[in-house]
């Protein structure tokens, strides 16, 4: 009975920790959402009422970038939810190269219910170093809403990204001005290594094919 117990509290420990964690994201590599991404939520609303649009431009660097997912803090409107689509578009004349969605690079939507972190998940496109890529978010709410900080994101760890600029679409969405402040967002992913480190097993056998050569050469 006294070891059911004890089992029981571990079982409702982990469960509340997982329910505190609900959201985070790992491998977090350009964010003003701190490492974990749902670090950080007091800021202003700066709205994307359909047919406005919000967007963030990040630039990849030397090596291409994997891309995981993004967290964003917003608002999505109604107790239902309204659906939100984020889009990775390419830079046209240093803004995003279109608002339609239907030509973005890669797309995620989520369900948007009230103020909260949302998580989209991109399934780990590979975008090309050095290309500048905006991140660009559009609703089905009315009242919808990417808050603004007045903190930058900023580069963690090893992902080899770096923070652009935040613009925001006019009423028609027909063009881009400069956003008030930095979106809150959490991009989350990784370099690609163009040099990888050879398999253990690959390097065994490698290294037994020339030794083999070698005592070939060695008998003749």
């Amino acid at each position: 009975m006294k070891l059911f117990r004890i089992l029981a509290i571990a079982a409702l420990a982990m469960v509340s920790s997982a329910s505190a964690q609900a959201g985070a994201i790992t491998g977090v590599v350009l964010s003003n959402l701190g490492s974990d991404g749902i670090t950080g939520s007091s800021g202003t609303s700066n709205d994307v009422i359909p047919p406005k649009a919000a967007a963030t431009s990040f630039v990849v660097g030397a090596s291409n970038f994997t891309l995981d997912k993004i967290n964003i803090y917003a608002f999505g409107d109604s107790s239902s939810g309204v659906t939100g689509t984020l889009g990775i578009f390419a830079s046209a004349s240093g803004n995003p190269s279109s608002i339609d969605m239907t030509s973005a690079l890669y797309t995620a939507t989520q369900t948007m219910t009230g103020n909260d972190y949302y998580t989209f998940d991109f399934a780990n496109p590979e975008l090309t170093a050095g290309q500048t890529y905006w991140v660009v978010l559009r609703t089905s709410g009315t009242s919808s809403s990417w808050y603004i900080t007045g903190d930058a994101p900023t580069t963690m760890g090893a992902g080899g990204i770096t923070y652009g600029t935040t613009k925001i679409s006019n009423n028609s969405g027909s063009t881009w001005s400069s956003s008030l402040g930095a979106q809150f967002i959490a991009i989350a992913g990784s370099p690609v290594n163009n040099n990888p480190v050879p398999e253990p097993a690959l390097t065994s056998l490698l290294c037994l094919g020339g030794v083999a050569l070698i005592r070939r050469r060695l008998k003749k």
